[in-house]
């Protein structure tokens, strides 16, 4: 029980966090738009997070992305299409640190190894810095080379890499922290 209550007060404070976030511009690049999804690109999300990882989001996801969808995942859109997305949020840890966690992050494939995952980064980095947050926490299956070289483009550093039991995979704990002189 007293787990549910933390997890309950937690979520709430998240709320209020995720709220107190300013609206952010899109820009475009090469005819790509990059910028925080609105309710409407939601199914979309969901279907290409579905084709992805073979998965839902969970209940929790799901609550907060319904409510705050437009200041938790930048996507990266060709007119309507939604080409790549990258979800965004805090755990208990990234919220001591005055971070935001990098939670998830998928391009369609005909879009691999064409810049749009560093540009979603790059995009997400500038607004949540400009939000005075200090950084970026992801965790990175170790198998997946094209994620890994797109962060460590960003400044990405390995913290720790560890098995995840629960993935049958060794991964990497990875940050990155903004610096003043970032642009």
């Amino acid at each position: 029980m007293k787990n549910i209550i933390r997890r309950v007060f937690f979520l709430l404070g998240e709320c209020l966090f995720v709220r107190s976030l300013n609206a952010a511009e899109p820009w475009s690049d090469g005819g790509i738009t990059y910028g925080f999804a609105t309710k409407s690109d939601y199914k979309r999300i969901r279907e290409l997070y579905w084709t992805l990882s073979g998965s839902d989001f969970s209940r929790s996801q799901k609550c907060m992305l319904r409510l705050y969808i437009n200041k938790q995942i930048v996507v990266a859109k060709m007119g309507a299409e939604v080409l790549g997305f990258n979800y965004y949020y805090r755990n208990l840890e990234d919220k001591k640190k005055q971070m935001i966690h990098e939670g998830y992050i998928g391009v369609l494939s005909s879009y691999n190894g064409k810049g749009v995952a560093t540009s979603m980064r790059k995009y997400a980095h500038a607004y949540f810095r400009s939000e005075g947050l200090k950084g970026v926490s992801s965790r990175i299956s170790e198998a997946n080379m094209a994620s890994l070289n797109s962060a460590r483009k960003l400044g990405f550093k390995v913290i720790e890499k560890y098995f995840d039991a629960g993935m049958n995979e060794c991964r990497y704990y990875l940050i990155c922290t903004f610096n003043e002189s970032d642009s």
